[in-house]
């Protein structure tokens, strides 16, 4: 049997009798195992990736939220004092 074009496996998987048969189902067959093994390997792989790096993004999230809070309260007492609809900012037409 060739290996995987994805997986580079070689490995044969044979559930029961009635897959010698036919090569073709058992080929599939062993090439989905295959597949699957590889593919839960990778989500194993990307799953331990994410669990090294979540906590550096979650102190960057909260420092950020932070600064966010502080941007947001000082937009609304900018607002408050100095908003669009304060009479000094009007413009002021002459009749």
């Amino acid at each position: 049997m060739r290996a995987s074009p994805t997986t580079g496996c070689n490995c044969r998987y044979v559930t029961s009798s009635r897959d010698h048969d036919d090569p073709r189902s058992m080929y599939t067959l062993s090439w989905l195992i295959c597949t699957y093994v590889y593919v839960q390997g990778k989500a194993m792989d990307v799953q331990l990736l994410l669990l090294t790096v979540q906590e550096h993004f979650q102190k960057e999230l909260i420092a950020n939220l932070e600064i966010f809070k502080k941007d947001c309260a000082a937009f609304v007492i900018e607002y408050h004092t100095n908003g669009p609809m304060q009479v000094s900012r009007l413009i002021h037409i002459p009749l």
